[in-house]
């Protein structure tokens, strides 16, 4: 290490590398100042002659910096090293693949929802801008920490299909995590994305894939097997993995929201409604009939005791007033009516008199 890229960037430490590239730890520097640690990615050199991969490198680039999310790793520029190859220069983040942790075990199903939930709306906001990132599985998954937290961040954007992009058959993405149709080469989309979610998950909560080699269908169940996790989570799964892509949640936004309605997806915890209606193939997202009812319940409830504690009103107008006399108002009249009572009583006397004297 020691390596001076550009006069500008000099290398700490190789972090790892692929079938693709390089990937180096570097400190940046301008003038004579420090500007920090970034991470510098590299086109292997004996690849770099070819436009094919170039292109990619570079489509990986300008789909990244397209992308106006948190939850997407920064790339701050393009450049080419001395001898011509291409490498980009990408924000320096502290934390491990999600592969790296599914390698120690099965992660607890709160934690697996969470980290779903997050990578679902990273995904979103790629789909919002365009992009669809085709080669979605955990060791593109960057899992960090932000005040206590897991904080999701997606990298590895040179497989991803941008709009306005030509439609290649070629066989693009890593095959366990791969959907049917990339599988048989014809027309895809966004919910290619939604059926790698769907592996990754599956992943997190029983630390293997729902099927081997390129076997598709039905995920087996994991509700009975691995503990904490309901039905519900079970159910989400075999929409997100439906072999026929009409099947999966028409969005990710969509996959995002009914996790989150799960409470959890903890065995034992009530799903609550999403945050919006959104639209499946199966029509909108309806909560169960147990749920329904209980909401239904809860709401009989509450007009009950609305109708127990407010006076009753008049069709068409305010509360009618009562016709008696408060036992306040009452009160206040007993001087007055004393008052009367004694001149009355000194009149009748002075009649009486008047009469006795004439």
């Amino acid at each position: 290490m020691g390596r001076v890229v550009n006069n500008r960037y000099v290398v700490l430490e190789r972090l790892g590398a692929g079938g693709f590239g390089t990937v180096l730890l570097a400190r940046q520097r301008l003038g004579g100042e420090d500007l920090g640690r970034v991470v510098l990615k590299f086109m292997h050199s004996e690849l770099a002659s070819d436009e094919s991969h170039r292109r990619r490198f570079i489509r990986e680039a300008r789909a990244a910096r397209a992308l106006s999310t948190s939850h997407v790793v920064k790339v701050f520029d393009l450049d080419f090293d001395e001898q011509g190859v291409p490498f980009m220069v990408m924000e320096h983040i502290q934390g491990r693949t999600l592969a790296d942790i599914i390698v120690e075990g099965p992660v607890p199903p709160q934690r697996s929802l969470d980290l779903a939930a997050q990578i679902a709306g990273a995904l979103a906001a790629c789909h919002g801008q365009g992009i669809v990132h085709r080669d979605l599985k955990p060791s593109n998954v960057i899992v960090g920490r932000e005040q206590g937290d897991d904080f999701v961040r997606l990298i590895d954007f040179g497989n991803a299909r941008v709009a306005g992009d030509a439609r290649s058959r070629t066989l693009i993405g890593t095959p366990r995590y791969m959907a049917p149709e990339q599988l048989e080469g014809i027309d895809e989309d966004e919910r290619v994305d939604i059926y790698a979610l769907g592996v990754t998950l599956y992943e997190c909560l029983c630390g293997e894939g729902p099927f081997r080699g390129n076997e598709r269908g039905a995920p087996p169940a994991i509700a009975g097997r691995v503990p904490g996790v309901s039905a519900l989570v079970d159910g989400l799964l075999g929409l997100m993995l439906a072999a026929d892509p009409a099947g999966r949640p028409a969005s990710m936004m969509e996959v995002r929201q009914r996790i989150l309605s799960m409470g959890g997806g903890v065995a034992g915890d009530q799903p609550t409604a999403p945050v919006d209606q959104a639209t499946s193939a199966g029509g909108p997202w309806q909560p169960a009939e147990a749920e329904v009812t209980a909401a239904q319940g809860t709401a009989a409830q509450g007009t009950a005791a609305q109708a127990k504690f407010e006076p009753p009103v008049v069709a068409g107008g305010p509360p009618a007033p009562s016709a008696a006399v408060a036992p306040s108002q009452r009160r206040g009249l007993w001087p007055l009516l004393t008052v009367f009572g004694a001149v009355a009583a000194l009149t009748t006397m002075a009649v009486v008199a008047s009469g006795w004297l004439g």
